[in-house]
């Protein structure tokens, strides 16, 4: 019983790095997962007129309704002719990728007055198309849902035109 070397196993004083590096681990692993670098995406562009004030980074991508995917970023760039757009690209589950047909259309809508911004993808009333949409594609949208400032502000330009 005395301080005889013991057979087998591990050392105590090893248990405690071993549990400081699981622990380390486990906690990458779950910020990796949350963040979701460990989930493949397919990437999507849509290019827009403009974005709308409350579009930003991680917004949802639906399609009828269900979320397929999400804004991965919100870019303002200027074509060849000079024009202002927005670029915003697209993060979209493999799972729903393959039911997207070729035809798939884009408008970016808000829940409500004052919500926040996504991006609705439409199946044209014609009908889907037979080929899959490519991963990469660019997509245009159609329109962007009006917003209460832009309301303001051509409100704002009738009560200044009117002369009292």
């Amino acid at each position: 019983m005395s301080n005889s070397p013991r057979r087998g196993g591990i050392d105590p004083i090893w248990w405690a790095p071993v549990l400081l590096l699981v622990v380390v681990a486990l906690s990458a692993l779950t910020a990796m997962t949350f963040s979701g670098t460990l989930r493949k995406t397919i990437p999507l562009t849509v290019i827009s007129d403009r974005a709308g004030l409350v579009m930003e980074d991680g917004a949802k991508v639906k399609l009828r309704g269900v979320q397929i995917g999400e804004v991965a970023s919100v870019d303002a760039y200027a074509d060849s002719a000079g024009t202002n757009l927005s670029k915003l690209r697209l993060k979209i589950s493999p799972n729903e990728f393959k039911y997207l047909p070729s035809n798939v259309e884009a408008e970016i809508k808000s829940s409500t007055a004052f919500g926040a911004k996504y991006v609705d993808l439409i199946v044209p009333s014609g009908g889907a198309s037979s080929r899959p949409l490519a991963a990469g594609s660019v997509l245009h949208s159609r329109n962007v849902t009006v917003e209460v400032n832009t309301v303001f502000e051509n409100l704002q330009s009738i009560v200044h035109a009117i002369d009292p």
